[in-house]
């Protein structure tokens, strides 16, 4: 089963749009301005870096999420180039996919994380899906953007894996 979120706003783009055009003016204005002119280019170039990262993440890349029988993978494609950025396995899992509103109400019942990694299309959105999982010894959650049926369908494959590996364990 496979899935790739679509993007709900524009505010990605209007934010990088305005940060390039911050960088451009504040780069402009560092050759009228005498006293901080370093202090204009340094703030130019830290806009113009955030306006094409932000533009490149979330903008430019689409993602999809792909679930086999026995691990989660998540592709970036920007423009015709397609990179696997994440294949985990259910065995390493540390929880089932949890919703958003779940995540934010209970917190506190879930493992604290060394490493995190967001694999969102949109900034900052209203509805997400978090997943927790061990990685190299280190507990690690991802953020990611799946619709209902996908995410139920990967915590159903979580379980019968965890199940599973429990199942060979008690032998």
């Amino acid at each position: 089963m496979t899935y790739s979120p679509q993007s709900t706003n524009k505010k990605e783009k209007a934010l990088s749009i305005t940060m390039a055009i911050l960088a451009v003016i504040l780069f402009g204005a560092s050759g009228i301005v005498d006293k901080f002119s370093g202090l204009y280019q340094i703030s130019a170039f830290v806009l113009a870096i955030l306006s094409i990262q932000i533009y490149l993440k979330y903008v430019f890349s689409k993602y999809i999420y792909k679930a086999t029988d026995s691990s989660l993978e998540v592709y970036r494609i920007s423009g015709k180039k397609s990179i696997c950025v994440c294949s985990l396995d259910y065995e390493m899992s540390l929880s089932t996919i949890v919703s958003s509103e779940s995540y934010k109400n209970n917190k506190s019942e879930y493992p604290k994380t060394n490493f995190n990694v967001n694999y969102c299309k949109n900034l900052a959105p209203d509805n997400y899906y978090v997943y927790f999982f061990e990685f190299n010894g280190k507990r690690s959650m991802m953020k990611f953007e799946p619709d209902a049926a996908f995410a139920e369908y990967v915590s159903e494959l979580i379980s019968q894996a965890v199940n599973d590996e429990d199942d060979i364990y008690d032998d």
